[in-house]
């Protein structure tokens, strides 16, 4: 026998969800066949078999979660698929169905209208009737509940130990961005926000270590690459994809990786190596109308960068009103390994890179 057990499959993430089973118990598997499709809060990946045999058991189910080292299935690697005589019994059981409730047309209209099915409700009339009573008291106390398990539970949980694990500290600012909203129009690529903050973050990082490190244990580690980490939403939930050396790139270079990055985690098709070695994560609400907000560290970073609704606003210049361009940004730091000062010092830089487009420009081209 073979126990199929889930491996760590992202540094730090220790429990997955089982998203599909490409095969059922009794089915004969080759070495190299996907087995089993699971997600983390980051990504997607599939298990294979790594010899021959037999799925004996599922053990975890479709839609449950498992942590690493849990066996997921067991493989009779000397056994034989099961043919459909085993398989199906020849006679199945006869089970009683209870009659459905009798209900009047009028009070099936009013379920209807309420939005009560009349087969969930224990009636309290006469026999186990259902009355009128019943159903309005049914419609005002229904309530929908999610579950808060598989990607959402997974999510939850990994956010509330990064809470519980690390100090974390919020810092805001805006970036002037009038003149960069002007010159990045004539850029290779057309980079977005997204790309530009994260060049001018790139950039800063290399003055900044502090923000560009991992805790591990009691120690801090500081990373002598900068591999930028960016939260991508999709409809299996959010995924983050690093761009590996990424002060190495222009704006116009980066919009393109991430453009490419996030078409492939929204068809499931980050690899483990796409969402490893991340050094600093940055992420984007610029769709919406959130200004600043509260992101929360990727651990075991120490440090996350948030991008808000570019938004217009007027000041005064030379006497005359002029319409201006301004980011929001929101950086969160693990105060275990960076003081506020520090916090402020890195966002300022971020903001100053901003603000002067050669000056962004021209570090770019001494890379």
């Amino acid at each position: 026998m073979l126990n199929v057990t889930l491996p760590e499959l992202k540094e730090g993430i220790d429990e997955s969800l089982v998203v599909l089973w490409f095969v059922s118990e009794g089915d004969s598997v080759q070495k190299g066949d996907p087995l089993v499709e699971v997600q983390t809060e980051k990504a997607v990946s599939e298990i294979e078999a790594e010899e021959d045999g037999v799925i004996e058991k599922i053990a975890v189910p479709r839609g449950e979660s498992a942590k690493v080292g849990d066996v997921l299935a067991v493989i009779d690697t000397g056994g034989s698929p099961k043919t459909e005589k085993e398989t199906t019994p020849e006679k199945a059981e006869k089970k009683e169905v209870p009659a459905a409730p009798k209900v009047p047309p009028k009070l099936k209209k009013l379920a209807k209208e309420l939005g009560v099915q009349v087969d969930t409700i224990q009636g309290t009339g006469k026999e186990g009737r259902i009355t009128e009573d019943d159903i309005r008291r049914e419609g005002t106390q229904k309530e929908k509940r999610l579950p808060l398990s598989g990607t959402r539970g997974v999510i939850a949980r990994r956010m509330v130990e990064s809470l519980q694990e690390s100090a974390q500290l919020t810092e805001t600012a805006w970036a002037d961005v009038t003149r960069l909203d002007l010159d990045k129009k004539d850029l290779d690529g057309d980079p977005g926000w997204t790309a530009l903050t994260a060049a001018a973050a790139a950039r800063a990082l290399k003055n900044h270590p502090l923000l560009n490190a991992h805790i591990e244990g009691e120690e801090i580690v500081l990373k002598e690459s900068i591999h930028l980490g960016f939260a991508i939403d999709t409809k299996d939930g959010l995924q983050v994809a690093v761009v590996p050396e990424t002060d190495s790139l222009s704006p116009g270079e980066l919009q393109e990786k991430l453009a490419e990055k996030a078409s492939r985690a929204r068809n499931k098709g980050l690899s483990k190596d796409d969402m490893e070695g991340g050094t600093f994560t940055l992420t984007s609400l610029g769709g919406y109308r959130t200004e600043f907000f509260t992101p929360i560290i990727n651990p075991p970073q120490t440090a996350i960068l948030g991008i808000g609704r570019i938004q217009p606003y007027v000041a005064m210049y030379e006497m005359k009103p002029r319409e201006k361009y301004r980011l929001p940004l929101s950086l969160t730091v693990d105060h275990r390994a960076v003081d506020g000062a520090p916090a402020a010092a890195f966002l300022d830089e971020v903001i100053e890179l901003l603000e002067q487009p050669d000056k962004l420009l021209e570090e770019e081209s001494n890379n």
